[in-house]
């Protein structure tokens, strides 16, 4: 019964959520398709930046007779690599690990098995953002869920991405000359200044 109820939830998110399809198994969902490389998430994301996010907050919205939840991010734009993007961006992403209306013995907002967990981000973090098409509903997500998330640190003035980077990813930043080969690599792979160079680079090529 679990499995089947996340199936239909799952793929009302493709329609309305503007997610990429879902496979459920053994009562989890999980994303279709192999890893993504660079130019993966570049083609497919509608909006790329980068940004510090200044607040999050909560809500629901009615989807037919019922509510949807979600969570509302707000960031300062520092970086615009893809698309129309001010200096501030808020976005939405579904969050169907609580049920709108309901509350828990302790009154706070009843928590439930979340079939799709979401990347959650949190004030003040430094975060780089590959997003899909905004839905109907005005929500998006990642390109890939997680794989669309690249979290940046700053160490003695210099910025890094923090083991966002998969080895696909770093075969494409070898590819492009974002990194050179050598004891070196893993640094250079790192790099927030040579990973966004190579990520606008290939953005405006396509």
């Amino acid at each position: 019964m679990w499995c089947k109820a996340v199936g239909r939830v799952a793929w009302v998110l493709v329609l309305v959520c503007g997610l990429a399809p879902v496979h459920v198994r053994d009562g989890h969902a999980t994303m279709l398709g192999m890893p993504l490389k660079i130019g993966d998430i570049i083609r497919r994301a509608d909006r790329i930046f980068a940004g510090i996010c200044t607040a999050r907050r909560e809500g629901d919205m009615p989807v037919g007779k019922s509510r949807l939840a979600y969570t509302e991010y707000t960031f300062k734009v520092t970086d615009v690599i893809k698309g129309n993007i001010g200096k501030t961006l808020a976005i939405r992403q579904v969050d169907l690990g609580r049920r709108p209306g309901e509350v828990g013995p302790n009154g706070k907002p009843l928590l439930v098995r979340n079939p799709l967990p979401l990347p959650d981000y949190l004030p003040g973090e430094h975060i780089l953002l590959a997003l899909v098409k905004e839905s109907g509903l005005g929500l998006t997500s990642p390109v890939g869920v997680s794989q669309g998330v690249f979290r940046i640190s700053t160490v003695r003035g210099h910025q890094f991405v923090d083991g966002g980077v998969t080895p696909l990813q770093q075969a494409d930043l070898l590819t492009y000359g974002a990194i050179t080969k050598g004891k070196e690599q893993a640094e250079q792979s790192r790099s927030y200044e040579s990973f966004v160079s190579m990520i606008r680079h290939l953005s405006q090529a396509k």
